[in-house]
């Protein structure tokens, strides 16, 4: 009886090291769309960064795709089309910036743990390319809630983000408006 017991457990921990689990499992996406004051189209190649409490650079220590570490955190804008090929899972992960994510349009994006403390966080905008983007932009802090941060597990794919679970909440990036100088 007790070899037949070890041979069940066996067999179904050997099924669940091989179990399809969400590419994104544990991983939440913080979306951002900055326009100006007067106009609601974003605005392109802005340098956006994650500032820590004391509005210091946060720089990339122990997060996946190991080729970032040591890098200073910055959002990007999303892809307009996956470069990624080939099945994102456990055991092919993809790098994120090579991933359209369609809920989130053209805006600004960074994929983070889920767990990550967002709340202690702020965002720098900054316009580093003058008036190639359509004018001189203010640089603004903008700081951060909870609430910024979805999950990215299950549906990742989705052209429309679905509602939470609690379904009051809808998925909808942070706007931040501009000014020009």
């Amino acid at each position: 009886m007790k070899n037949i017991i070890w041979f069940v457990v066996f067999f179904v921990a050997c099924f669940d090291l091989n179990a399809q689990h969400c590419p994104f499992d544990a991983e939440g996406i913080l979306v951002v769309k900055i326009h100006t004051n007067k106009d609601t189209n974003l605005i392109p190649h802005l340098r956006i960064t994650l500032l820590d409490s004391i509005n210091k650079p946060v720089l990339q220590q122990d997060w996946a795709y190991s080729k970032f570490l040591g890098d200073t955190i910055r959002l990007w804008q999303n892809v307009p089309k996956s470069s990624f090929k080939g099945e994102i899972d456990g055991k092919h992960p993809a790098n994120p910036r090579e991933i359209r994510f369609p809920f989130a349009l053209d805006n600004y994006i960074l994929v983070c743990p889920i767990f990550f403390d967002i709340e202690n966080y702020k965002l720098k905008i900054e316009d580093t390319d003058g008036n190639k983007n359509g004018g001189c932009f203010t640089t603004a802090i903008v700081q951060l809630k909870k609430e910024n941060l979805y999950s990215l597990c299950g549906t990742y794919k989705s052209a429309v983000y679905f509602n939470r679970s609690d379904d009051t909440i809808t998925f909808a990036p942070i706007e931040i408006s501009l000014i020009k100088l």
